[in-house]
């Protein structure tokens, strides 16, 4: 089968009979599902797993890197074991450690409270999560929800803002500010109003009498 990219080879395993298209239609259906969910559960396992080496004191790439080697030797041997895979074990495993994938370290660049820059990409939260910790070393004691999985947030530096930084990102700064001060004006502004005529309802007879004709007509 020829594709924009390139081509695919098809085959065919099995020929369903027509009692069983109803359960083979529902296992396409439930398999990506369960797939889906069984991934955010050892996601999270993971997360979880790498907190605790952190806080033992583990740096974060050597945690990082143990386990996901133990992580991928577990699920290849699974996958190696089962019925339909004589794949080997070693290729699975080569396969998930250079995949693009793969559990990864990324250090931010340093960030302020006001600005643009997040931490963690697809987090928005993450931000004022970081200010959070105190001391160099902490550990964010939750794993954080993003876009493709979860993320550990560790405190690598902390520095008081300069005035140099501040120059340096000062549209960014004052840009959020009058972002922050136009909601809050509007905000303000509709409680105003609320409070000023939370006794009085002005009813428009126009529009009344526009809905009863229309009522009458149909």
């Amino acid at each position: 089968m020829q594709l924009p990219r390139g081509f695919h080879l098809l085959r065919v395993d099995a020929r369903p009979s027509k009692e069983e298209i109803a359960q083979v239609g529902r296992q396409w259906v439930a398999r990506p599902l369960a797939v889906h969910e069984q991934a955010e559960v050892l996601a999270r396992q993971f997360a979880e797993a790498l907190q605790s080496e952190l806080r033992a004191g583990k740096p974060m790439q050597e945690a990082l890197d143990d386990l996901t080697q133990s992580s991928v030797k577990a699920g290849s041997a699974a996958l190696a074991a089962a019925p339909a895979g004589a794949v080997q074990a070693s290729e699975i495993e080569a396969a998930a450690l250079e995949s693009r994938a793969r559990p990864e370290l990324t250090i931010s660049p340093s960030f302020t409270r006001i600005g643009i820059q997040n931490p963690i990409p697809g987090a928005p939260s993450a931000k004022q999560l970081a200010f959070t910790l105190k001391e160099v070393g902490d550990v964010y004691p939750e794993s954080i929800p993003t876009k493709t999985g979860f993320a550990i947030m560790q405190l690598k530096d902390k520095e008081p803002a300069q005035r140099e930084d501040f120059e340096k990102e000062k549209h960014d700064f004052m840009a959020e500010v009058t972002e922050r001060a136009k909601a809050e004006a509007v905000t303000a502004f509709v409680a105003r109003l609320r409070k000023a005529r939370e006794t009085e309802i002005t009813v428009n007879q126009r529009y009344l009498e526009e809905k009863a004709s229309t009522e009458d007509d149909s």
